[in-house]
C-alpha cells in the first residue's frame, strides 16, 4: 500500500469504525434520506450542494464521509458490502448529522453512492432521488484536465472503477481518453436506469424554469428566482490544470472514440 493510499484508507476506516460503534436505537436509525442527488464526478455537485443549502429548512452536504470513494469501490465489487455500508454506516451517519444540525430535511449530493442507487431505493423508499448529469464531452475534458488517469488513482489503483465484465483486463491498456469516456457512459447509463428524475447541469444553470422543473419540483423544494440567479453562473471546484483546456479541439480520432463509446448515452440523456 503506497503512502497516499494508506493515508486515505486510514481516514475512511477510522471514521467508519467510529460510526459503527455508536449504540443507536431502532428509533434513531429510522432517520432517513429526504433528498439525495447522485452523479459522476465533474458534474457540478459542489455547486448543487451549495445552492440547495440556501433552501429553508434543509441541511444538504456534499460527500460528507471522508474518502467515501471506498464505499463506491466496494459497491462495484460486492452487493453485500454495499448493503452493509448503507445499513451499518450510512444510516447512523445520517442520524448523527441531522441530529447535530437539528434539521427537518436531510439531503446529500453524493457521487460516491451512485452504485448504491438500487439499495438506496430499497432502504429509503420515501427518499427523493435525482440523477445529475453533465454533457459527456465537458466531463471528459474536465477529467483529463485534472489528470485523473495520469497517475494511479488513490482508491482504485489500476482497477477498473466500473463493474463491466472483461473490462478490467482491457483497462490497463486503454488510453486516458478511453477510460474517461467509458466511465462517463457506464455510470450515467446505470443511474438513468435506476433513478427516475434527471437534471442536466447545462439546463439548470442557464434557466430558472429548467432549475425549477428538473430540481425543485422533483425534490419538492422551493428557492426563489433571484437567489438562483445569484448562484447560477458561479463556478465551483473548477479544474485548474491545463492538460486539456475546455475550449481545446479534439482530434478526429478522439471524436470517433467519444461517439462510439458515449454517443448512445448522450442521445438517451437528450444531448443529441
Amino acid at each position: 500500500m503506497n503512502e497516499l493510499l494508506e493515508k486515505h484508507w486510514w481516514r475512511h476506516n477510522l471514521y467508519v469504525s467510529a460510526i459503527k460503534l455508536l449504540p443507536l436505537s431502532k428509533k434513531h436509525l429510522s432517520r432517513k434520506f429526504d433528498v439525495l442527488i447522485l452523479s459522476t464526478g465533474r458534474t457540478g455537485t459542489t455547486w448543487m450542494s451549495e445552492i440547495l443549502s440556501l433552501v429553508d429548512g434543509i441541511y444538504v452536504v456534499h460527500e460528507p464521509i471522508p474518502v467515501e470513494a471506498y464505499a463506491h469501490r466496494d459497491a462495484v465489487h460486492s452487493e453485500i458490502k454495499a448493503k452493509n455500508y448503507i445499513m451499518r454506516v450510512k444510516r447512523k451517519d445520517i442520524f448523527v448529522r441531522s441530529f447535530w444540525k437539528g434539521c427537518g430535511v436531510y439531503g446529500e449530493v453524493n457521487g460516491n453512492l451512485r452504485r448504491h442507487a438500487p439499495l438506496l431505493k430499497e432502504c429509503f423508499p420515501e427518499a427523493k432521488l435525482l440523477h445529475l448529469v453533465r454533457d459527456g464531452k465537458k466531463v471528459v475534458r474536465s477529467v483529463l484536465a485534472r489528470g485523473t488517469f495520469k497517475r494511479k488513482h488513490p482508491i482504485f489503483g489500476n482497477e477498473c472503477p466500473i463493474p463491466l465484465e472483461g473490462l478490467s483486463r482491457e483497462w490497463r491498456v486503454m488510453s486516458d481518453f478511453e477510460k474517461a469516456c467509458r466511465v462517463w457512459k457506464e455510470e450515467n447509463e446505470f443511474l438513468r436506469k435506476h433513478v427516475s428524475h434527471l437534471a442536466r447541469l447545462e439546463d439548470i444553470t442557464s434557466g430558472y424554469d429548467a432549475f425549477q422543473a428538473q430540481v425543485l419540483e422533483p425534490l419538492d423544494l422551493y428557492l426563489s428566482e433571484p437567489v438562483w440567479k445569484k448562484y447560477a453562473g458561479r463556478k465551483v471546484n473548477e479544474s485548474k490544470n491545463n492538460r486539456m483546456r475546455l475550449d481545446e479541439e479534439w482530434t478526429a480520432e478522439q471524436e470517433n472514440i467519444f461517439q462510439s463509446i458515449c454517443g448512445g448515452e448522450m442521445k438517451a440523456l437528450g444531448y443529441f
